[in-house]
């Protein structure tokens, strides 16, 4: 596990206290608040997801740029679809998150989108989907 990304991504939960590697939030993906040793284990999961974490800032730098407002086109949750299929690696929503967060983009949790949120971020024009 690198450590500077393992040391990259406890700064980021500490910044984000709700960050588990489902997402945002102590709901589960059923519906169902987290009891508090499955939090504290969603937050284990994230911390040591350092090879997703890498994977997913590379294909950050290569197909996303930053842009004034938040894009609520897209989440999280399509954005982890778009990158594992992209880098043939499993990576989680949190993992997805923290990635974003760690490249310097702003992050919106808009009420009614569960553990997802969205960035200020579009898509180079080599990237092989759009913005809707």
């Amino acid at each position: 596990m690198d450590a500077v990304t393992c040391s990259s991504i406890l700064d980021v939960m500490a910044e984000y206290p709700e960050l588990t590697y489902f997402g945002f939030g102590k709901i589960n993906g059923l519906g169902e608040r987290w009891k508090a040793d499955e939090f504290s284990q969603q937050r284990k999961e994230l911390e040591s997801a350092s090879k997703q974490v890498e994977a997913s800032r590379a294909w950050i730098r290569r197909n996303c740029a930053k842009r004034k407002t938040i894009n609520a086109h897209i989440g999280s949750y399509r954005l982890k679809h778009v990158i594992e299929d992209a880098v043939n690696l499993y990576i989680s929503n949190g993992a997805c998150i923290a990635s974003f967060i760690l490249e310097g983009y702003r992050v919106q949790h808009p009420a009614g989108w569960g553990p997802n949120c969205a960035f200020n971020m579009k898509f180079l024009t080599n990237t092989p989907i759009t913005d809707a």
